[in-house]
C-alpha cells in the first residue's frame, strides 16, 4: 500500500472470521523482535479490518475504511486489531 502499510484480501470470509486471522496474526508479530542498536526492540503492529457490503462497492472504498480503521487502532494505542464500524 506504501510504506509500512500492506492489504490482505480474504475472499469469501466472515468479518468475525477475519478479526480471529488478523488477531492471530497481530499476536505472532508481537512475539517476535528487532536486533537494533541498543539492543532488542518488540514488533507490533496495527490492523484494520473492513468487509465487503454489497456487490457494487470498490475496492477503493474497502481500502479507505479499512485505513481508518487501522489509524483508530494506532490512535487507540497501537497494536491492536479494530473492526471498521
Amino acid at each position: 500500500m506504501g510504506g509500512e502499510e500492506f492489504a490482505v484480501i480474504l475472499p469469501e470470509t466472515e468479518i468475525s472470521d477475519a478479526r480471529y486471522v488478523t488477531e492471530r496474526f497481530r499476536k505472532i508479530v508481537e512475539e517476535e523482535s528487532a536486533e537494533l542498536t541498543g539492543g532488542k526492540r518488540p514488533i507490533t503492529i496495527s490492523i484494520g479490518v473492513t468487509e465487503r457490503r454489497g456487490q457494487t462497492q470498490e475496492i477503493d472504498d474497502l481500502l479507505r475504511e479499512a485505513d481508518e480503521a487501522m489509524y483508530r487502532a494506532k490512535n487507540d494505542g497501537r497494536n491492536r486489531v479494530v473492526l471498521y464500524s
